[in-house]
């Protein structure tokens, strides 16, 4: 059985119009970590997404060693405060690879963990959630 599918997006907030700054491209940037805490906490709960994050982080400091500023304590998942903060202290354009090489790795170790087809299902910004109706649960317990 092939578990692979199509090659996941990373999450690339633009960096190239010139209207675009450190504070936006940090914004965008929490916006979809917020929307990918939301999609994975009912299923991983906050502490796996928290772990995957921060291991992440861990990753890409070797390239990004301002990145150290991002880590995130478990229970203040969601937040995102210190990957703000460290996006804003930089240029747009780093601010913003940074953040793709960080979602990438995310979405790397995630896939791992659960297989590429459930990762893009579950992260991916265009897959739509509720399209095939609600969950089917198993009551044959």
């Amino acid at each position: 059985m092939n578990d692979e599918g199509p090659p996941i997006r990373a999450a690339h907030v633009p960096a190239s119009t010139a209207n675009t700054d450190a504070e936006r491209v940090a914004d965008a940037a929490v916006a979809r970590w917020r929307e990918i805490d939301a999609a994975l906490s009912p299923i991983i709960g906050l502490r796996g997404v928290a772990a995957l994050f921060r291991r992440s982080v861990h990753v890409q400091q070797s390239a990004h060693p301002w990145l150290a500023g991002a880590r995130v304590d478990a229970d203040q998942v969601g937040d995102f405060a210190g990957l703000r903060a460290a996006f804003r202290g930089q240029l747009p354009q780093a601010a913003s690879a940074a953040n793709g090489a960080l979602h990438q790795t995310f979405v790397d170790l995630l896939s791992g963990l659960i297989g590429p087809s459930l990762t893009e299902r579950l992260i991916d910004p265009q897959f739509d959630l509720h399209a095939n109706g609600p969950a089917v649960q198993d009551t044959s317990s």
